[in-house]
């Protein structure tokens, strides 16, 4: 391979690169920097060549024992210089043979120098150790160590391996150790990461984090991946959308050493970021020096459930409320050649989820804006129970010394269990004889209602792993190939578990309720009136005076599949003295989802067979274990029904039960619907120049990457046609030809309309194929200046896409009526139905990126940073809304029964865009005692470290609504306070994520949906009982802060807007760690 040529082939490339109009002048000269000196490459390799060496070795924390990654090794003079690996490996090449001094460095280490000899074209070995201060030398000679303090020495380190981490990076990163904030309840990563800037977490269920959203994105939006190849994901429940979103059950967090969060890619990098990206990194062997073993085992309780012994729930059986738990962590570099880790765990966590629900009426029935009254009160709890298990196991091996073999199985195991029971009042649909803000009285025309429910759930979900990767270096050259396969799966199976996932009971003979002492501040009532139409109370906390109305079951399995290849090659040179290198790489990456979900209703009829022949009554119903228990919120504690009861009811006498056409014509529908099949390959190939200027202190990263996308998937194909009567060549058959038009007729066996017959015949499983692609080039380029040693200051751009969902990959159309048609005061009143589909063309949005921000490095791991970035979105999807004719109905396939419905696809409509700022400080107390009046706090003020971090986003556009941007998140803040004493350490953490938008409401006109801003307190505490030996508290939202939802708008208001209230209890745990 001549490099001459290949260098000025690239420089072509790089040259067509910045005509494609990179924006800003600034970012243009750096980018131009680069180009010059590749151009230059030719004159510099043709120069007479010097006797030189090399220089290798590993940097090591010579308290902890654990190797640097990213140690910054310089020969002094020169701008020759080398970053440690994660083993702490260098290799300097090219050094002139000789005296030679090298300088080393590591954020929050005190700087070492060592002289070298290096000999023509030998390599000369010379590891290096760094402490955390320099010592302190007697007048006798002697040196005085600062004093080893197990806990906190683990957290400092941390916080090094971060702040260095994110120091010499390329582009904008932050770093986060899963050390960093001692025991995090529960090991979730999404505890790890929400307290760095740009970071809000969304959550399947109000208090366990599920998905990880950068910059105000929908977590859709956000890549994650592990040591940079990307993870299948568990899907959770609702199957009816396919979204990208990696769900953190997914994640095995005790494998992981730290979590990067970038902002911006660098050409190596998927473009396929909005917000951002979230990279896990492994732990490896050859970080550590000598065999270690971690140990954790602690107990975890709910402030709501503190019972020692077995009680019920959350399901049948009797279950121990407080939990035990482990994590176990075994390291060992058997020698510098070979080493493995070895990694398991085990959670269970209990909480009690109290939810009430609050419904108001604000158009119609009396009901104005300026003067809304409550229309319904439902109250429910839900026990939850979730264990995970996991497990891993990681090979390093290190065949030569310029080849690093790595090896990595991993798997994860989890169980879900939740059973929610409600109760719910509704005043109905007429206009109340009074009311006012605290109390509501019934209708005199129209019937109010009480409805109980159960909704029970056991799911199960397994993700599997395995991953290679080769890692060559020979100073001027490095090579990485990597490949990995995951798996993962999600599935429900209801009634094989003895239950029904639901089960809805009803009141009969309600006339009127009344509501009394309603609070919708902190949602409570003080008094509920239940009267039949003759004005007697009916005691609706008796489950003998209900009926069983309906239950069902779903059966759910969910299939994600990732394989990856990817090859990275790099080779460095100098440049007239200035050190640069170029990368180039690709990668193939090929994913598959497969989605069944069958979901099956019955109506109860009693034992005599019969609808409705008063033997549907609920006497023979009702659960033992939870009497006595109260939903909370002002109700007094009802009867409530046995879901287990009932299904074993169903298998003993099957002839209380019975499906209608409606409920049998839902199964084959919804299994068409509802189970797709998906793939997805992307092919990527980029080129990356690295330029270092001014004695290192300028760094310019820039190049362009290339990524195709092919698509395909297998979606439900509607065949209206295929229900008609048809004659013998096959055509509709004409009933009455001297009517204008086809006069269809549905075959007689099928009838009626929407029947299983009907559905199995309209609805084909994966009936329909489509496959499409597109590709787009997306160049980048990063500037980095040392102002000083410890001032930086950055620039960058970077063009990036946000690819739709996995559900637009398919064709699919949903046509179904509109229940609140003709109902007085809904948005939707006059809208018979709705149709849906997927828009095969959708493009993906596409993003400019500009991205400046400053950071400047304190002592003691101190930091201040401010980000201020913009992104120009173009192409984001909106939803469009246009009234069914005959005409769309006969192109979409569909029966002439849906005119006039509302028809709703999704398409590339407009232009946003999102200014924002970053602000971060990580504050060592004893950066102020340097200032001679404070020095007298510096005994105290050593003990603790600040840390705060705000976050500040502004969205604009030519049309923003609430549908577009569901999950937006404009604002956070977070606060944190770190102590470290000889024997106690700890973290005090508090968490403020802004007001989100949900999406939009039909409530009134200009309603949307938010949930609340939201504090949440954790914290941690550990005392060192020995070296080896720690016990430990951890409390997550010690405060018990609610999640709380409104549905706001113009002219309402703001006590009748809260429309959900949840608290779920602090989570604690107590436990011993161990480390030997």
């Amino acid at each position: 391979m001549n490099p001459i040529a290949s260098f000025r082939r690239m420089q072509f490339g790089a040259v067509a690169l910045v005509a494609s109009g990179l924006a800003g002048k600034f970012l243009q000269a750096c980018f131009g920097v680069v180009l010059v000196s590749v151009g230059l490459l030719g004159a510099s390799l043709a120069a007479q060549p010097v006797a030189t060496g090399a220089v290798a070795g590993r940097v090591q924390n010579e308290q902890s024992g654990n190797y640097l990654n990213k140690a910054q090794v310089t020969v002094r003079g020169t701008q020759t210089s080398a970053q440690t690996n994660a083993a702490g490996e260098y290799r300097l090449a090219g050094v002139p043979a000789g005296d030679a001094v090298l300088d080393v460095f590591f954020t929050g280490m005190a700087p070492y120098s060592v002289k070298v000899s290096i000999s023509p074209g030998g390599t000369v070995q010379q590891d290096i150790a760094l402490r955390r201060s320099a010592a302190v030398v007697r007048p006798d000679g002697t040196m005085v160590l600062e004093k080893f303090v197990v806990a906190s020495e683990r957290e400092y380190d941390a916080a090094a391996i971060a702040i260095n981490e994110q120091r010499f990076s390329a582009n904008r990163k932050d770093v986060v150790s899963t050390d960093a904030f001692g025991e995090i309840n529960q090991g979730n990563v999404g505890e790890f990461v929400k307290f760095l800037p740009g970071i809000s977490l969304d959550v399947k269920d109000g208090n366990t984090p599920s998905g990880i959203m950068v910059r105000g994105f929908d977590p859709n939006y956000t890549n994650v991946t592990l040591d940079g190849g990307m993870l299948a994901s568990t899907i959770i429940a609702n199957t009816q959308t396919s979204s990208r979103q990696f769900v953190l059950d997914g994640a095995n967090i005790n494998n992981l050493a730290r979590i990067e969060v970038v902002k911006l890619p660098t050409p190596d990098m998927s473009a396929n970021l909005l917000g951002g990206a979230v990279n896990f990194v492994s732990r490896s062997a050859f970080e550590r020096a000598k065999m270690e073993t971690r140990l954790s085992v602690y107990l975890s309780a709910n402030e709501k459930a503190m019972d020692i012994g077995k009680t019920p729930g959350p399901l049948a059986e009797d279950t121990s409320k407080i939990l035990p738990s482990f994590d176990l962590q075994f390291v060992h570099p058997v020698n510098k050649r070979f080493g493995y880790v070895v990694t398991a765990a085990h959670s269970s966590q209990y909480y009690l989820q109290n939810r009430a629900v609050l419904g108001a009426r604000f158009t119609s029935a009396g009901a104005t804006l300026a003067n809304p009254y409550t229309t319904n009160f439902n109250t429910n709890f839900a026990p939850n129970r979730s264990d995970r298990t996991s497990g891993g196991v990681a090979f390093d091996f290190k065949a030569w010394d310029t080849s690093t073999f790595k090896l990595k199985l991993s798997g994860a195991g989890s169980k879900q269990q939740t059973a929610s029971r409600g109760i719910n009042y509704n005043v109905g649909g007429g206009q109340p004889v009074r009311w006012e803000r605290s109390n509501v009285f019934g209708s005199l025309t129209t019937a109010g209602s009480v409805g109980r429910g159960n909704s029970f759930q056991e799911r199960h979900a397994l993700s599997r792993s395995v991953s290679g990767s080769w890692n060559f270096n020979r100073g001027n050259w490095e090579v990485e190939a990597a490949g990995s396969f995951s798996n993962s799966n999600n599935r429900t199976r209801d009634g094989d578990k003895g239950f029904f996932r639901t089960v809805s009971v009803n009141l009969p003979n309600v006339r009127t309720v009344n509501l009394e002492g309603i609070n919708q501040d902190q949602p409570s009532i003080s008094k509920v009136t239940v009267l039949n139409a003759a004005g007697q109370r009916i005691d609706e906390l008796k489950l003998a005076n209900y009926n069983l109305t309906t239950a069902g079951i779903e059966r759910l399995n969910a299939t994600d599949e990732v394989m990856e290849a990817r090859l990275n090659v790099i080779r460095k040179f100098s440049v007239f003295g200035q050190p640069m290198s170029l990368k180039t790489g690709g990668s193939v990456n090929d994913m598959t989802r497969d989605l069944s979900y069958t979901p099956v209703n019955y109506t109860y009829v009693g034992a005599d067979g019969v609808a409705s022949s008063g033997d549907e009554g609920m006497a023979n119903f009702v659960s033992e274990s939870d009497r006595g228990l109260s939903p909370g919120f002002g109700i007094v504690a009802p009867e409530w029904p046995d879901s287990f009861k009932v299904w074993k009811n169903f298998v003993s006498t099957p002839r209380s039960w019975t499906q209608t056409s409606g409920q049998a014509g839902d199964v084959p529908r919804n299994v068409a619907i509802r189970s797709p099949w998906l793939r997805e390959k992307i092919s990527a190939a980029y080129i990356m120049g690295d330029l270092s200027l001014l004695k290192n202190r300028l760094r310019l990263v820039g190049g362009v990457r290339y990524e195709q996308t092919f698509t395909e998937g297998l979606g439900f194909r509607q065949d209206a046609d295929a229900v008609l009567v048809k004659d013998a060549n096959g055509n509709v058959l004409d009933t009455n030809p001297a009517t204008a038009g086809v006069q269809s007729q549905i075959r007689p066996e099928l009838l009626p309309n929407g029947s299983g017959a009907y559905n199995e015949v309209l609805y084909k499983r994966r009936g329909y194929y489509n496959s499409r692609d597109y590709d787009y080039y997306h160049p980048s380029v990063h500037g980095t200046f040392n102002l000083t040693k410890d001032l930086l200051i950055r620039a960058a751009y970077a063009e990036t896409i946000g690819r739709p969902n996995l559900s637009d990959i398919v064709p699919n159309l949903f046509v179904g009526e509109n229940l609140n048609f003709g109902v007085p005061g809904n948005t939707s009143a006059t809208i018979p139905g709705f149709i849906t589909g997927a828009n095969l063309g959708l493009r993906p949005w596409t993003a400019k990126n500009y991205d400046y921000s400053i950071e400047y490095y304190l002592p003691k791991n101190g930091l201040l940073m401010f980000n201020y970035f913009k992104k120009d979105i173009r192409d984001f999807f909106s939803s469009v809304n246009r009234i069914a004719d005959q005409a769309l109905l006969d192109q979409l396939g569909v029966s002439s029964d849906a005119l006039g419905y509302q028809y709703t696809q999704r398409i590339n409509l407009s232009d946003a865009r999102i200014d924002g700022w970053e602000a971060r400080a990580d504050l060592p107390l004893t950066t102020f005692t340097q200032w001679e009046p404070l020095s007298f706090a510096n005994n105290v003020a050593k003990h603790f470290t600040f840390m705060v971090n705000l976050t500040h986003l502004q969205l604009t556009g030519s049309r923003i609504t609430a549908s577009d941007w569901k999950r937006y998140i404009p604002r956070g803040r977070n606060l944190g306070l770190r102590f470290s004493f000889s024997k106690v350490s700890g973290n005090l953490l508090l968490n403020w994520r802004g007001k989100m938008l949900r999406d939009t409401a039909n409530q009134f006109p200009g309603a949307n949906e938010y949930i609340r801003a939201r504090n949440q307190l954790d914290g941690n505490v550990e005392y060192q009982v020995t070296k080896r030996f720690a016990v430990f508290f951890a409390g997550r939202n010690l405060t018990n802060e609610p999640t709380q939802w409104e549905v706001s708008g113009p002219g309402v208001p703001a006590w009748s807007t809260l429309t959900n209230h949840e608290d779920y209890g602090p989570q604690y745990s107590l436990g011993l760690r161990s480390s030997f």
